[in-house]
Parts: structure tokens; sequence; C-alpha cells
């Protein structure tokens, strides 16, 4: 019998049992941030408080508004969409569907006598087939007066696959009440079948009681066998959450009935794969994101002090794979920080001072398994002094995993400021809105960022300040162009969202943004200024689509210097495989060779192509005798050669 024809229909007396349970816990397990403190990056800043203006290299455009923005829906407030530990909008490739989830408009709050459904409390569905241009009525997917007392759904998260040839849809979303925020409501939806949402709150396992410790909804769903199944993930803690050496787990929810969520934490992601920040901290690992490999594989990356990579005081990015549906995991392949401290020094910066920051939403997964990530990169004080703005690097770059090897490309300089939002104490906790999409065809990728700037009024020829949405993209195993404007507006830009699948080619890709919905009667001063509250005023759901295809045409790229050369070996002597990082000025093909000291090739490392930009490789020492050889890396007509040292 086929799973979604078999559902076991929950009592709606244990429902409000349920419910009633984790309320009583919701107290001892509060809500917290989830990225560990950040220790420079983007400067969150009002239009008042700007002192000069912030001009950046760009393409150039001959349109005024690259995206006609159209009205697509309201919301009561701006939370649907508001953090990077969320994915709200997808494509589902087969059947050509765009989808998005989001919360209703009305307040009740403010409209008490309301008495319908679409409410900030509730969750809705939109499709489109045609990318965009034409969406379906709003379609009640969670509502919260059901039985159970789920509380308020925010911060939703889906995913769509074919079940049966029906195209169906899992989400998540974490729910908050009058004690806090105290669990996830989750769910599936097709125009079949429709069971009830079901909740996690706190649980026990292995004996130790936790609960679900931030806001991010990443979920996936798909077939197992004949059956359809849902997968979520999210950071656990112990009650209370200060157990400094206890508090960084990272756990999953998975069914396959969809009436219950069975909560695990897999070996591999518990709480000492992480350093913490201080004995006193909260967290020290972040969830990126949830997505399918290679061979309906799953690929979760995180960004943590991770004790399997020196040094134990910065943040790297690793990912941990599961080839059986979620059942078991890898231990995470996590970036080499040695990579990003080489890049510093190639671009002359101190290395030491060299910090990144993850305010992304999302990372790319490519059909042959490699993968990438975009971030942004800043220096911290150097011996305790903070340097002149002008001397501080600010660029977003690309880490990725190519051809089984860690590099990193520069994407694009920045200001290094970010909106502050109204009301005062309303942080901006997605940064830049760092974005990275990949093409259907898997051939390009796409990133995407919100950039604060200065404008020029043609008219008076007085620069106004304002935040508009930038794109790059580059070919794969190429390497990025310049960065477009799409806007080139003075309306603050905010809360941008694309797809986790972009068009090939980069063209008509769909966009989503939020704006506040503006008084008729307020001067221009007053409009701008409205543009900046999230939750004070009701917002438009904007929908559009650009094209980003120009800045794909780089015939040829050179990246930080001109010159092929070994940054760093490390660890050199070594008696076991070592990371060996290299700059490649070019895109081209890279010979990677260990010659004895005669001259003769021992090892063949590498061969294939790359990306220009700094490079990591292993160099993979088995079955070399204990003594001295040289490494060698050529390219387009370079070459670089260093010794190495074997000990046994």
């Amino acid at each position: 019998m086929k799973l979604l024809r078999s559902l076991i229909t929950i009592s709606t007396a244990l429902m409000l049992f349920l419910g009633l349970f984790a309320t009583t816990l919701a107290k001892e397990f509060p809500a917290l941030k989830n990225h560990i403190p950040n220790i420079g990056g983007p400067k969150e800043i009002a239009p008042s408080a700007v002192s000069e203006n912030f001009t950046l290299k760009v393409k150039k455009q001959n349109t005024i508004q690259a995206v006609d923005f159209r009205i697509l829906d309201s919301l009561s407030n701006a939370y649907s969409y508001f953090t990077d530990s969320q994915k709200p909008f997808v494509y589902h490739i087969p059947s050509g569907t765009l989808v998005t989830i989001k919360r209703g408009y009305t307040d009740l709050e403010k409209d008490p006598n309301y008495t319908g459904t679409n409410t900030k409390d509730n969750l809705f569905l939109l499709t489109s087939t045609n990318l965009g241009q034409d969406w379906t009525a709003p379609e009640l997917i969670f509502n919260a007066k059901s039985p159970g007392g789920y509380g308020t759904a925010r911060y939703p998260s889906i995913h769509a696959f074919s079940y049966e040839n029906i195209l169906t849809y899992v989400f998540t979303a974490p729910t908050n009440n009058a004690s806090g925020w105290y669990g996830y409501v989750n769910g599936l939806y097709n125009v079949v079948d429709k069971p009830p949402a079901s909740f996690n709150g706190a649980f026990n396992y292995d004996g130790q009681d936790y609960g679900w410790a931030g806001t991010e909804s990443m979920i996936l769903g798909g077939v197992d066998g004949t059956d359809a199944f849902g997968l979520a993930v999210g950071g656990l803690m112990p009650p209370g959450g200060n157990q400094w050496d206890n508090n960084s787990n990272i756990g999953l929810r998975k069914t396959m009935t969809f009436d219950k969520w069975t909560p695990k934490i897999p070996a591999q992601w518990l709480s000492a794969k992480f350093y913490p920040v201080s004995q006193d901290s909260t967290r020290s690992a972040s969830i990126i994101d949830l997505e399918y490999g290679p061979n309906n594989s799953m690929y979760m990356a995180v960004e943590g002090n991770f004790v399997s990579q020196a040094p134990n005081n910065r943040v790297k990015l690793g990912v941990s794979i599961s080839t059986d549906y979620g059942e078991t995991w890898s231990e995470f392949d996590v970036s080499p920080h040695q990579l990003l401290r080489d890049y510093a020094a190639a671009i002359g910066f101190d290395p030491d001072s060299i910090f990144m920051n993850y305010n992304g939403k999302g990372f790319v997964v490519f059909d042959n398994g490699d993968f990438s990530f975009a971030l942004d990169v800043y220096d911290g004080a150097i011996d305790g002094v903070s340097q002149p703005d002008s001397l501080q690097l600010k660029q977003i770059v690309e880490i990725y995993k190519e051809n089984g090897s860690w590099g990193i490309r520069k994407i694009a300089d920045v200001s290094g400021l970010v909106i502050a939002y109204l009301p005062s104490g309303t942080n901006n906790q997605m940064g830049y809105e760092l974005q990275m999409s990949r093409s259907f065809d898997g051939n390009t990728i796409l990133c995407k960022w919100v950039e604060y700037l200065g404008l020029v009024d043609q008219q008076t020829q007085q620069t106004v300040n304002t935040t508009d949405i930038l794109v790059n993209g580059r070919y794969k195993n190429s390497s990025w162009g310049e960065p477009l404007d799409i806007t080139l507006s003075e309306i603050w830009d905010r809360i941008t969202w694309i797809p986790d699948y972009v068009p090939n080619g980069l063209l008509n890709v769909p966009i989503l943004k939020i704006e506040t919905i503006p008084n008729p009667g307020d001067d221009p001063a007053t409009a701008r200024e409205r543009q900046r509250y999230l939750e004070l005023y009701p917002q438009y759901v904007m929908i559009g689509n650009f094209d980003a295809s120009s800045v794909l045409d780089v015939d040829e790229t050179t990246n930080i210097n001109s010159k092929l050369s070994i940054t760093s070996i490390y660890p050199n002597p070594m008696d076991e495989n070592a990371e060996f990082n290299f700059n490649l000025p070019n895109d081209g093909k890279v010979d990677i060779m260990i010659y004895d000291l005669m001259g003769k090739v021992v090892k063949n490392v590498f061969l294939g192509l790359r990306g220009a930009g700094v490079q990591s490789v292993k160099l993979n020492i088995e079955n070399l005798p204990a003594g001295a050889y040289f490494c060698t890396v050529s390219s387009n007509g370079q070459r670089a050669t260093q010794m190495i040292t074997i000990v046994r």
C-alpha cells in the first residue's frame, strides 16, 4: 500500500497533548542566534551616518531599472523571508515550476475581528510555471488554529519533488508563541494528499534532553523506494543552552509517514566536532544549507570552528554527505584556513588578521559532486590596532571544492556596509544577502548580493545613498565576470531571493524581494524612510526577472597576479598527506607532479582544468619513502617548484 494512502490519523486529543507538552518545555529551550559571534564583517549603518560616497566598479548599463518588479502578494511584515537560514523560493526543474512559501497578511493583534485564514500565523504556497510571470492563488498549507497548539510559523522553507507523477511539497518552519521559540512545524502537501502538519519540539536522545536551538529550516523531500519521505536539519542543545561543550550539536528529523518526524543526531554532527568560541558561548556551528548532489546523495553544509582544521579561532566551511537518504553521514570535509591566509597574502593583506563571515543563503552542488560557497572576507585589527577603512580588505569570494580540491576566487569588492533597519534595535541578520545558484544544465553559476552604494541623480547631480541588487556569474571551471547592478534605483532593495536553480545562460532569472507598502500621503523623505521598516507596516512581495548573461562575456581573466606560484605546502616536512596551495593566474589546464632528486616523476598528483584563483590540492605521499623531493605545478607555459621532505 502506498505511503500517502495509509497515513495514520492522529486524534485531536493526542495533538493537543503534544502541543501542551512542547509549550511546557519551551522556556527551558530558548531560541538562539544561529551564527557564532562575528569579528568584523559588514557594518550596519543608517543612511544619515554615511559620511562618504561608495563607488564600486560594476558593469555599465543603459537602463535605469533593469528589473520590472511586479506585486505578487502581501505580508503583515517582512519576516516570511528575513533570515539567511531558510529556503523559501525554489525551482522544480522537471516540471518547470517556481515555488514560494510565505506567511499570510493579517496581523490578528492589529485586527482581532478578522475571521479568515489569511493571517501571519499561517503558511501559504504559491507556484508559477512560466518563471514568475503568472502565479496561482495562495494555497493554505498550515493553519495555526488547527488542533495541536503549534504556534505561529515563521521563516518557512520548502522543497518540491515528484511522487507518483504528482508534484509534491515538503515544508518546515520554526514556531513560537507567548513563551518564545519552541520547535518546528513540518508537513507535506500535494493536490491529492493533504495530511495534517506535525510538530517537533523538545526530545530525549540517548538519555540527554535536547531542544531545537535556532531558526534554521532547511528541508529536502524525495522518494525512497516507493515511499515519499521528508528530512529537515537544525541545531540542538541541552536545556538552558549554556553547556559550552555540548551546545553545537546538529540534528535531523526524518519521516516516512508524515504524522511523526523522528529526531536523530548523527555522530559526525556532534558538538565535539567544533571548538567553542568561548566557555560561555552559545553556539559555534551554524547550518548553511541542505542540497541534493549526484545520484540523490545529500550534502549538508555548515560553518563552524571545526576541530579537524586548525586554527581553533577561525570559522571554516564543512560539508557532510549522505548516500542513503540521510540514514548515515560522512565526516565533514572542511575548507583549509591556510587557503584563506594564502589568498590574503597574495593580494597584500596580513594573513594573520583575515576572517571570513558566512552570511550567505545556501550553496550550490554540481552533478559531479563539486560544490561552491559565496561569503565575505575581511581583515580585523592588526596587533590590536584597527586599520583605516581604505586599508581594510572587503570582498565577496567563492570558496569551492572542484575536481577534489579546495580553491578560492574573488567575486567582487564590496563597500563593507549594510543597511540598518527600523525600528531601532532591529538587526540586519542577512548581511549582504549573499546567495549562490546554479543553472539547470550546471554550466553556469550565479551569485547575488545587496550592496550599499551611492547613486548620482542625473538632474541634481547629488549623490543618494541606497542599496542595489548586484549579480555576477561564471562558467563552470572558469572565472567570475564583472559585477552587474540590476536595479540602479533609489529604492531600498532588501530581503531578496533567487531560486536554487536558475535558467541556462542566466537568462530571464526570477528574483523576489520585499517592499514596504507605500503610504500615498507621505512626502518623499518619509516615504523613503518607511521602506526601512520591517514590521510596523505591511509589505509587498515583489517578483521580477533579469538577464545576467553579459557577466559571462569574459575573454580572459587574470586573478590576483600574473604569475603562477606555490603559496604554501603544509605540513612540510610531512609524514602523511599534505595541502599543496598555489595561485593560478589564468583559467587553464593544471599539471602537478612530484619528482625525486634525480628528476624522475614518482607521483602524478593532479591533471585537469581549473579556474583562476588560489587553489588547494592534497599531496598524496602514500608509498613514497622518506627523503627529499621536488613538487612542481605547471599551467599555461608557466612552472613553479618547491622542495618537500617526507619523514617516516
